[in-house]
């Protein structure tokens, strides 16, 4: 019964010597991309970068005690990251310390869903989003976050509504752009897609936005027209509770909702895949309660909300951890940065963190599904395509509202015609 509850305790027992430096190395690797991603996803939530970096540390040490999976990484994520911002933004401005306030807030919202539906053992409710309903939802969250960070990338401010109002605003102010923070956006992008392909096992991000940060310190930070990060808060912060008028969180709780049925699909299918590779069971009801305190703890300290990340379970994997114990060591040198390093990252350009959040939607990004699925279902397509068109015309909200409704619709008519076959005769 312990062990079910602290899944940390059926393995640590048993750990043997042998995985303690390649967990230690992929330790390091996960590191090398949290901290750099931290701060890059934190533009996507709409907070300051320092918000990021809060975001790392606990969910790490909760998850590593509380999961199944023996690699999965959680942390920051760019698919309920955008969510986070646009239900927070419904209530309060970006920018103010409200909106700060309330991301916190919905992150330990989240994770007291994430609580309530692994008690009632809902680990079953990931099977209810059909695939194309989650790819189209996928690939129009890929146009919306680019085209949302492209004026971040080229330093031309930006605008509100839906994905056509912010390309029509990028393509009217292309002429307004600077070369230097141009320069540094596309250099960026540039380098993360050439790391990505031609050096897999090097820490993209981390690498970007050391270059960027020296180079743009070479020529002058500001002095040269680059927007950079700035002055971050050094130390650990404080566990704190929001106070929050409770009519809030009724206003929050549709956005937590969706946050939690995304976000978990997304978790489950990262923790299914690094099972295949490393090992071990999955519980999918223990997987939403693990992901639970990961969020409280991410909200009480500070940060915003967490999932578990198929692309930076990739990178442990790649480095070749082996058990949770790669994850608290991540977490050891993410709070060593918190402590001592956040000086090092006030000289880091706007445009280099948009460079890092736009390669990361491109990595996400799969249209060659879309193609088979054209040839393979036409009517599968189409619910793929809905979801995409409703998420670029009436937004993001309305597109998951739209999917969750195509869910239904294509879960019914499943039940209604179940595929028949007749038996010749043998």
């Amino acid at each position: 019964m312990t062990e079910r509850l602290l899944p940390i305790l059926g393995w640590l027992p048993a750990y043997r010597r042998d995985g303690l430096l390649p967990d230690f190395l992929a330790g390091l690797a996960v590191w090398a991309v949290m901290v750099p991603e931290g701060m890059a996803y934190a533009g996507i939530v709409g907070v300051p970068p320092i918000m990021g970096l809060y975001t790392i540390v606990p969910p790490l040490i909760a998850y590593a005690l509380l999961g199944t999976s023996r690699l999965l990484v959680v942390g920051p994520d760019t698919a309920t990251g955008l969510i986070s911002a646009l239900a927070v933004g419904s209530i309060a401005v970006q920018g103010t310390t409200d909106f700060n306030t309330l991301t916190s807030t919905l992150a330990i919202l989240i994770g007291a869903f994430f609580l309530l539906f692994g008690a009632l053992r809902m680990g079953w409710v990931a099977a209810f989003i059909p695939t194309p309903v989650m790819r189209g939802f996928i690939e129009g969250l890929v146009c919306v976050t680019i085209i949302g960070q492209v004026p971040h990338l080229l330093s031309i401010g930006g605008t509100s509504g839906n994905f056509f109002t912010k390309l029509w605003f990028v393509l009217q102010h292309l002429p307004d752009a600077s070369l230097g923070p141009v320069l540094t956006g596309l250099l960026s992008l540039a380098a993360m897609q050439f790391l990505r392909h031609a050096a897999p096992r090097i820490p993209a991000a981390l690498v970007v936005a050391t270059v960027a940060t020296i180079l743009v310190a070479l020529l002058g930070g500001e002095a040269a027209g680059i927007s950079v990060v700035g002055d971050l808060p050094s130390g650990v912060p404080h566990l704190a509770l929001p106070n929050v008028d409770p009519t809030i969180l009724q206003k929050l709780a549709p956005g937590a909702l969706a946050i939690v049925l995304v976000g978990y699909a997304e978790a489950l299918g990262g923790a299914k895949a690094a099972a295949m590779q490393g090992g071990g069971d999955i519980d999918p009801n223990q997987e939403l309660i693990a992901h639970g305190p990961a969020n409280i703890l991410s909200g009480l300290f500070g940060g915003f909300l967490v999932v578990g990340s198929l692309s930076k379970t990739s990178v442990a994997m790649a480095a070749g951890a082996r058990t949770q114990l790669a994850n608290l060591i991540a977490a050891v040198f993410c709070f060593l940065t918190l402590v001592v390093l956040t000086p090092l990252f006030r000289g880091m350009p706007h445009p280099a963190l948009a460079a890092i959040v736009i390669a990361a939607m491109l990595h996400l990004s799969n249209p060659g599904y879309l193609r088979d699925l054209l040839a393979r279902d036409r009517r599968e397509f189409a619910v793929a395509a809905i979801v995409v068109a409703g998420e670029l015309t009436l937004g993001v909200p309305q597109g998951i509202g739209l999917g969750v409704v195509l869910a239904l619709v294509m879960l019914i008519y499943r039940t209604t015609h179940p595929h028949g076959a007749v038996l010749g005769q043998l």
